[in-house]
């Protein structure tokens, strides 16, 4: 079984909205995300989602 971890990166422009830049996602085999949690277990990878 596999957890999914997925952050957005947004920049606010001075004066403007936030624009999404870019995304990551990370899968992993642990009860939790992060390195600290996982010390023992199998990371699955990361990627970038595409965005339709």
């Amino acid at each position: 079984m596999l957890k999914a971890e997925i952050r957005l990166l947004y920049i606010w422009p001075d004066g403007d909205s936030p624009l999404l830049c870019i995304n990551l996602v990370r899968l992993s085999k642990g009860e939790m995300m992060g390195v600290r949690h996982n010390a023992d277990d199998q990371w699955a990878g990361g990627t970038v989602g595409l965005i339709g």
